[in-house]
């Protein structure tokens, strides 16, 4: 984790504010004594798909509830993710700062919106979503050889959308380079 002296601070996660708090090395414990817990009971975290540290939080008579450390530290120590914006109201992303889902220290988490999220991740090589490797993607780069090439060898743009299912402007985007751009 890191060095510094431990501190202490209550949850914010409504229904229970009184009973665990988070530390800013991202550890989470129960405070009160209540059936088999202790009182300064260390929750075991587990990691989700998503990759990030979770823990369960349980109260009587409620099923445990699932949630990230990382938004406890932000919540506890970084600030209200809340913006405001005009008529609507706009929830911003925790980013960690280093690209580590498992750091969980404040001065590693910041506010941002989804696209600065988005865009912090491309830019430190997180995200390399493109072409084949996005999950929309419709075509390999094989593909985009092969439709370059035919439309090169006067096929009709029409004829390659119907055999590939799409329409026929994407394919003109493809030919010209606006689509898939990476591909030579």
């Amino acid at each position: 984790m890191n060095n510094d002296a431990e501190i202490w601070l209550p949850i914010s996660v409504e229904g229970f504010e009184h009973i665990y708090s988070i530390s800013n090395q991202g550890r989470v414990r129960r405070e009160i004594a209540s059936g088999r817990y202790l009182a300064g009971h260390i929750l075991k975290m587990q990691i989700n798909n998503g990759g990030y540290h979770v823990v369960g939080l349980r109260k009587p008579n409620i099923p445990r509830k699932w949630i990230t450390v990382h938004l406890l530290v932000a919540l506890a120590f970084v600030g209200c993710p809340l913006q405001r914006n005009k008529q609507w109201e706009v929830y911003l992303h925790i980013n960690h700062k280093d690209g580590n889902k498992l750091n969980n220290h404040p001065l590693n988490l910041e506010w941002v919106t989804p696209q600065e999220n988005r865009d912090h991740a491309v830019a430190i090589g997180l995200d390399d979503r493109k072409g084949e490797k996005h999950h929309f993607a419709k075509f390999t780069e094989w593909d985009i050889k092969y439709i370059r090439n035919q439309a090169s060898n006067g096929c009709r743009l029409q004829i390659l959308a119907d055999k590939y299912g799409v329409h026929v402007e994407y394919i003109r985007l493809i030919v010209k380079r606006k689509r898939w751009k990476h591909i030579a």
